[in-house]
């Protein structure tokens, strides 16, 4: 069985998550980027997968997704209008990553996040709204 061990932290599960946010070309200096979709997926120390979470979300800032947008993520405008905003999305992707074993205190947590990283400048804190 494979395990990942983080200090004195072992890894039961692994959650890979994937985000796609607002975005527009050419680059904008004043543009708020803003998430409009959360995908994740739980592995369990097998790299066997426990369950999948994908929700779109709307944006606040930017509501009209540029045509940069729709066409780099395949992400309609529609998808985002219907979908909730951010605190309820991220409210029910903290359900569901408890209703599949992941404990979520940093003391006791027993799963390492795993995320690609951005390089357009894109910001976690300005994009959670």
């Amino acid at each position: 069985m494979f395990k990942l061990r983080l200090g004195d932290r072992t890894s039961l599960y692994y959650l890979v998550c994937d985000l796609e946010a607002t975005c527009i070309y050419p680059p904008q200096q004043d543009w708020e980027t803003e998430i409009i979709e959360v995908g994740a997926i739980i592995l369990n120390s097998n790299l066997e997968k426990v369950s999948e979470f994908q929700e779109y979300v709307q944006p606040v800032i930017n509501a009209n997704l540029t045509p940069y947008c729709l066409e780099l993520t395949k992400i309609t405008q529609a998808d985002v209008d219907r979908a909730g905003k951010f605190p309820e999305v991220y409210g029910r992707m903290l359900t569901w990553m408890r209703e599949n074993g992941l404990i979520l205190q940093p003391v006791m947590q027993n799963f390492t996040l795993i995320t690609d990283g951005h390089s357009n400048g894109w910001s976690a804190p300005s994009s959670l709204r």
